[in-house]
């Protein structure tokens, strides 16, 4: 199939298509379309930016433009995907004139029970506030005919395992389910063989639970340390140019990366879990705009942000997975396009790094074997253009010398404070390192205590 001419789509759906240069679908859509249009259960694998949103949205609103009655529920884990989801419903409904409604965390409770009032016929929604509308009933999910689960692996990682039972228990045993996972771990494939009749299996063999590499996007890595990674960073923004998302480990970090980047008069926006919706949508807006050409994130983001033309993705901190990695490195290179990703590498993330680098397809990203002895703040991996960014020595102990430094007033690129798991297995590490000095300090004071003993003894003699 290469054309959605040849699909039989409803005439007003048809047109929404078209107008909005949607003309010949994508090879994730190519596969799942026919099938899903038949009313088959569909288990899909698709690399990021490959178009499987449209790939559940078209059979689901083509069925509604056909039967008003019909009505379907999406559910993805994060309120970013959510409201990307109502976004890309939102391009194609303007003929049809569906009823659709967007059920997510932080924003007007009210507002949601007045639309589930009108009882939408495409519900878009996350997980917890699907359960908050189910428990008060102002949901009620028997008469719905589709499931989706987006992003089947993040839902189930987030521990969404028991809310996503409950929807299905309450829907319909008949109705018809979509599960599109990146990846395929164990966990997915028992909801999968629990909850869904003879699905049919597009990528699941390819991909069999590993993170699949997007190979138009060009990656390297960059060794440096904690010291100079700020100046490291500056060089980077100046060479690169164009729109960056960098990402960090912590709520606390990304508030001040921010706020640094923003001092050295650069326009940032910010995303994390702590953000209210409003401060999360805004920075997404003007992130899309152009009013801003950098956004700082946590992984909250990272399967959340689709915005075309991302020029590159730097990793300021190193995710704690591979299936992370790809998901981060995939907000650039959409949809075939060419992106850049940048990874920056301290000596404590080593590990992290070999591990990461291990699903990564060779010759591409060079594994990291120690902070670099180049002069000017590190060395690249092959395939980066250029040489390391301003600063001092990378390895050494002075830091960035003339660039910008971690211990600038109001930025610590050391232990950091919040809530996540991420923040408090830092500071964990953090609290360990410290002890492990406490025990070796304690183990040289005694030593020199035995040695002063044994002068006196000596002298006395």
């Amino acid at each position: 199939m290469n054309n959605f001419k040849q699909l039989n789509l409803d005439p007003k759906l048809l047109s929404a298509l078209n107008k909005q240069k949607f003309l010949e679908p994508t090879g994730i859509q190519s596969q799942v379309l026919p099938s899903a249009l038949e009313g088959r259960d569909i288990v899909a694998s698709a690399s990021t930016g490959s178009g499987k949103t449209l790939a559940f949205l078209i059979p689901a609103m083509n069925n509604m433009a056909q039967n008003p009655n019909y009505r379907a529920i999406v559910l993805a884990p994060t309120r970013e995907i959510a409201e990307q989801i109502s976004k890309v419903a939102a391009t194609i409904n303007g003929e049809l004139k569906l009823d659709v409604t967007l059920l997510i965390g932080g924003a007007s409770m009210m507002a949601q029970l007045r639309s589930l009032k009108r009882q939408p016929q495409l519900v878009i929604a996350t997980p917890g506030r699907t359960i908050d509308h189910i428990q008060r009933r102002s949901l009620v999910l028997s008469k719905f005919s589709m499931l989706v689960l987006d992003e089947g692996d993040r839902l189930l990682d987030m521990g969404f395992a028991p809310q996503l039972q409950k929807v299905q228990d309450q829907m319909p045993a008949n109705k018809q389910s979509m599960l599109f996972s990146a990846t395929m771990p164990k966990s997915v494939l028992k909801v999968i063989e629990k909850n869904l009749t003879n699905p049919k299996m597009i990528g699941v063999e390819e991909n069999a639970g590993l993170p699949k590499i997007p190979t138009q996007i060009k990656q390297s890595v960059l060794n440096t340390d904690t010291a100079s990674k700020n100046s490291v960073l500056l060089g980077e923004i100046e060479k690169r140019g164009g729109s960056m998302i960098i990402f960090t480990r912590t709520k606390r970090r990304t508030d001040q990366l921010a706020r640094f980047l923003g001092k050295q008069g650069l326009k940032v926006g910010l995303i994390h879990g702590d953000r209210s919706q409003r401060q999360r949508s805004q920075a997404m807006d003007q992130f899309k705009n152009g009013k801003t050409s950098i956004l700082v994130a946590t992984d909250v983001a990272a399967r959340g942000i689709d915005v075309p033309n991302v020029g590159h993705v730097v990793n300021y901190d190193l995710p704690p997975s591979p299936e992370d990695f790809v998901h981060r490195i995939g907000r650039t290179g959409r949809a075939g396009a060419e992106g850049e990703s940048l990874s920056l590498v301290i000596r404590e993330e080593r590990a992290i790094w070999d591990s990461i680098s291990l699903y990564l397809e060779k010759g591409i990203v060079q594994k990291v074997k120690g902070p670099s002895r180049a002069r000017n703040g590190g060395g690249h991996s092959s395939g980066f253009k250029g040489g390391g960014a301003r600063g001092g020595r990378s390895g050494g102990r002075g830091g960035a010398r003339g660039g910008a430094s971690s211990k600038r007033p109001g930025f610590s690129a050391d232990r950091s404070e919040g809530s996540d798991a991420s923040e408090r297995s830092e500071r964990s590490e953090s609290s360990g390192s410290h002890k492990m000095g406490g025990m070796q300090r304690a183990r040289s004071r005694n030593k020199r205590k035995k040695e002063n003993a044994n002068k006196q003894f000596t002298s006395r003699v």
